[in-house]
């Protein structure tokens, strides 16, 4: 079934810039996004007063791994930047940006398998 998969290789989505896309956006107080998935998607996480994860446990679906250690858990986009970028060219692209960032952002182990954000795959 993989190997039926059409792959496209890394090229230039016109118009998309990294820098375009804040890194951690602050959602409340002094939470940014990340210390809300990490909170949102952790189990017993304990928070300090600046909102940084000081404890808890967080699986990984992806590679069955449990993490101690939140500065070890990886926070990224379930759909890649570019790519949500190439697809929101039809006038809604700062409603959509937006909606992936705040919802599909889930923790993700970085090994090296972090998705290149200017490589479009087509099925």
């Amino acid at each position: 079934m993989l190997s039926s998969l059409n792959v496209r290789g890394n090229g230039v989505v016109e118009g998309y810039r990294r820098s375009l896309f804040p890194h951690w956006s602050i959602q409340s107080g002094t939470c940014n996004t990340r210390e809300i998935v990490l909170a949102r998607d952790g189990t017993g996480v304990i928070q300090d007063s600046f909102c940084r994860a000081v404890s808890g446990t967080w699986f990984s679906p992806y590679d069955n791994k449990t993490w101690y250690v939140a500065d070890k858990v990886d926070i990224d986009h379930m759909v890649p930047l570019a790519d949500a970028w190439h697809v929101s060219q039809c006038g809604v692209r700062h409603f959509w940006i937006r909606l992936l960032m705040s919802l599909h952002s889930s923790p993700v182990l970085q090994r090296g398998r972090r998705l290149n954000e200017n490589s479009l795959r087509t099925m």
